[in-house]
């Protein structure tokens, strides 16, 4: 991942503007305030390379789960589990099976 812009002539254009601006606030207002304007400039800088090297950090983390959970996705084998929902048809839904243990045959032939 390359982070550093390509040389183009939109970044030399920003570089210019940049330079020239402080030029004119040095001329105008002293090498003081230049100072203070750099030194907020870098400091900048620093907590945005701090926190892009905390979202590199959490990318990698990410990256190795999702390898994880690939690997588990392509080697796990399938579980069969009984559904007794996957049993029933048309003709069950119009007269349930009897067999089946959490209804009770009271229950389906008497009306209520």
């Amino acid at each position: 991942m390359n982070l550093i812009p390509e040389e183009t002539k939109e970044l030399k254009d920003n570089l210019s503007y940049f330079k020239n601006n402080l030029e004119e606030e040095y001329n105008k207002y002293g090498y003081e305030h230049i100072s203070d304007k750099t030194t907020k400039l870098y400091k900048e800088n620093l907590l945005l390379e701090y926190e892009l090297d905390k979202k590199s950090i959490e990318i990698r983390e990410y990256q190795k789960m999702i390898e994880i959970l690939k690997f588990n996705l392509e080697n796990k084998s399938p579980i069969t589990v009984y559904d007794p929902l996957q049993d029933i048809g048309t003709p069950d839904i119009l007269t349930p099976k009897l067999s089946t243990p959490d209804i009770s045959r009271s229950d389906i032939l008497t009306p209520k």
